[in-house]
């Protein structure tokens, strides 16, 4: 499997703002960088991180703080208390650090750290202040803390930040707000390849993770049920290896009891891998599993239901019946097609292999009025 990049920068302020989560603050993020140990408790073992770059992370919270306290707008006003002023980046390698034990494997990841740090340098150049490397998660990562530099006029400069300087640049253009918003967009996308170019292609990982799909409400409720009939299936088979074993006698199961037995724990395994196919938007054949779990289904008495009508609406991979694209973990509802249907999966997750993190960025200035 190709594994997918990981990149994130997020902006935090001396408190957190009125969606963030309590820990989102300057103070909170430069501790957990810096694994201090009441920043520390999500991590089973907490190593101190290893700087690659600039002061620790709690020197950068420290002049976060002290550039939000001097930083005024365009008529003097005070940045507010959620105001964000310092930007923490996260890279993370899609390899797990367990499986990186070969002298190659440790010698890929090395390099792959020092492109992400030459590329942090050109981009960011001295509003870089700080970079550390945490290894005491199943993903070796590297974070960045960068803290913007003040105008002459004691405003923040975000010339650095990709979107904020294309939403700019439409905004002198005359364009609209929804286009301007595209071009903020697009600008996000464009630093996320710059670093796929840079640091993440020549490690052969790929620009995209598995991304959602959105479904039509049809096809969303074909792949629950499907995967449904696939769990009863599993459970059909497992209940007929039991009454299998069950029957055993002190000199064991019989020649044909152990064939059947083991028929059943293929096809155990086959329904697992057709679930995880599912699971990935590839639609599973399942026919000849079907055929021969009903061929065994006299193994045990009249009381376990025959096999083949458990399956019999699943399907194969050649119904043609559900068009969806390979990768993805989950279906969501379309909701122009059902506008009071909820997605399935709201949120994308977490791990590196299955993520695409573009920047995130606050669009409120941050200052309070006078």
């Amino acid at each position: 499997m190709q594994h997918s990049q990981f990149f994130r920068v997020t902006g935090y302020g001396r408190e957190p703002g009125h969606r963030d989560p309590d820990w989102a603050t300057i103070e909170q993020v430069a501790a957990e960088g810096g694994r201090l140990p009441h920043a520390s408790r999500h991590v089973a073992a907490p190593r101190p991180p290893l700087l690659l770059h600039g002061v620790p992370p709690t020197e950068a919270g420290r002049l976060a703080v002290e550039t939000a306290e001097q930083a005024r707008d365009g008529i003097g006003r005070r940045m507010r208390r959620d105001g964000r002023v310092l930007y923490a980046a996260v890279a993370s390698y899609p390899l797990e650090w367990t499986v990186l034990e070969s002298e190659k494997g440790r010698a890929e990841y090395f390099a792959w750290r020092e492109r992400v740090l030459g590329y942090l340098k050109r981009w960011l150049g001295e509003r870089l202040v700080s970079v550390v490397e945490h290894i005491d998660e199943p993903h070796p990562h590297v974070h960045a803390f960068i803290v913007p530099a003040l105008t002459p006029s004691g405003q923040l400069d975000l010339s650095w930040h990709p979107g904020h300087v294309a939403r700019e640049r439409a905004r002198r253009a005359g364009r609209t707000h929804a286009d301007r918003e595209k071009a903020y967009r697009q600008g996000l996308r464009d630093c996320l390849d710059r670093f796929h170019e840079a640091v993440s292609a020549p490690s052969g990982h790929a620009r995209l993770g598995a991304r959602r799909t959105r479904l039509r409400r049809r096809e969303a409720l074909a792949m629950t049920a499907a995967a449904g009939v696939l769990a009863e299936a599993r459970s059909t088979a497992n209940r007929l290896i039991r009454e299998v074993e069950a029957r055993a006698t002190d000199a064991g199961l019989s020649e044909a009891a152990a064939a059947a037995r083991d028929t059943m724990r293929a096809l155990d395994a086959g329904f697992a891998e057709a679930a995880a196919m599912l699971l990935h938007h590839r639609t599973p054949s399942t026919r000849g599993n079907v055929a021969v779990l009903s061929g065994h289904s006299d193994i045990a008495d009249a009381r376990i239901p025959a096999p083949a009508e458990l399956i019999s609406g699943l399907g194969s991979a050649d119904d043609g019946d559900i068009e969806v694209s390979a990768g993805v973990a989950k279906p969501e509802v379309d909701f122009d097609d059902d506008p009071e249907a909820e997605p399935a999966n709201a949120k994308d997750s977490d791990d590196p292999d299955f993520d695409d993190i573009s920047i995130d960025h606050d669009e409120d200035t941050g200052f309070d009025p006078p």
